[in-house]
């Protein structure tokens, strides 16, 4: 693994560690899974996948995470947990809920192919871009 990416790493694993209390008053405790899992945190009730980005929100129209995360999601949607992506900004940290549904993905999110090329290789793959106006600030956030 090249620098660049190792730097990334630890950059998104610390910022994980300090918006934890944060997502904890929204979601209640939250036990940190292993780095193999799609998804960061997780509950009784809720998925939580954090994605933290040197950005601020308008920067993009839509804001991306890896397919296999959505495919994993529609798995534990099943099984009875809600699922949300959280995007760690620099101007905010902002919610959406993937609901498996098809008017959802209709209207908020497409999956495309994209991905980065800046670490020293290609790393493209499908991608689930959320169109921006779909996040929820975490200070605006209420549950359905």
């Amino acid at each position: 693994m090249n620098q660049k990416k190792q730097e990334d790493l630890r950059f998104g694993l610390n910022a994980e560690d300090q918006i934890k209390p944060k997502l904890i008053e929204i979601f209640g405790s939250l036990r940190k899974l292993d780095k193999y899992n799609d998804f960061d945190f997780a509950n009784e009730k809720f998925f939580i996948e954090v994605k933290t980005r040197r950005k601020e929100l308008n920067e993009y129209d839509t804001w991306w995470f890896d397919n296999r995360k959505r495919l994993s999601a529609k798995q534990q949607i099943v099984k009875g947990f809600r699922c949300f992506f959280v995007w760690n900004l620099e101007d905010g940290i902002y919610l959406w809920e993937y609901k498996n549904k098809k008017s959802q993905h209709k209207n908020e999110y497409y999956i495309d192919k994209g991905g980065r090329w800046d670490r020293g290789c290609y790393e493209i793959s499908d991608l689930v871009n959320v169109r921006t106006p779909y996040l929820i600030n975490i200070n605006n956030f209420v549950f359905e």
